[in-house]
């Protein structure tokens, strides 16, 4: 198990990783993103918290996303989404710690996207609690370890123990490529 990084960190990451500077469809992720696109609609205003260097945003097209907002702390991961998603009308990106996002951000979403976020999050309930009951999540976790993972989802019960009392999980958990759970759920 890793521990919580902050910004710097991130940045770094994001500056010196292939993983990270690449196409969506390259990426080993792409598959679960194309998974978590299944949750929106086309005329949801989606809110991606933890959104790293916007690949998601670069898989919404134009007929796919009314409106995109993206937060993360990292201002590197920032930079490199506005310049992939520069042609992307409808994408929007922030400088926001998850801990102590603005309530304002909230206001007309349709659907919260937590895509490989809330392993990385000690206190993953404190940015749980920030979004508004009965919002649409979307979520992606990993069942493996990394420096930056604070905790594991070995099997979908770890993910029921962990979040059925501040979301309602409707459906099991859809495990892609051997490594990533992807899930529905609405907040409680």
């Amino acid at each position: 198990m890793g521990i919580e990084r902050d910004a710097a960190w991130y940045d770094d990451a994001f500056t010196d990783s292939r993983l990270y500077n690449q196409e969506p469809k390259n990426a080993m992720w792409y598959m679960t993103w194309l998974s978590l696109l299944e949750f929106v609609k086309s005329t949801d205003k989606i809110l991606d918290l933890g959104c790293g260097p916007g690949h998601l945003a670069q898989l919404l097209t134009p007929d796919k996303c009314k409106c995109y907002t993206g937060v993360d702390f990292s201002e590197t991961a920032l930079m490199q989404a506005r310049i992939a998603n520069a042609d992307h009308h409808a994408a929007l990106f922030l400088n926001h710690n998850l801990l102590d996002l603005p309530a304002h951000l909230f206001g007309g979403v349709d659907i919260v996207i937590l895509s490989e976020v809330l392993e990385h999050i000690e206190d993953d309930f404190a940015v749980i609690k920030q979004i508004p009951t009965g919002m649409r999540l979307a979520i992606s976790v990993p069942n493996t370890n990394a420096d930056s993972h604070v905790r594991l989802f070995n099997t979908a019960q770890d993910i029921y123990d962990r979040y059925s009392k501040v979301m309602r999980i409707p459906m099991e958990p859809i495990f892609i490529q051997k490594t990533w759970w992807v899930f529905g759920a609405r907040k409680l």
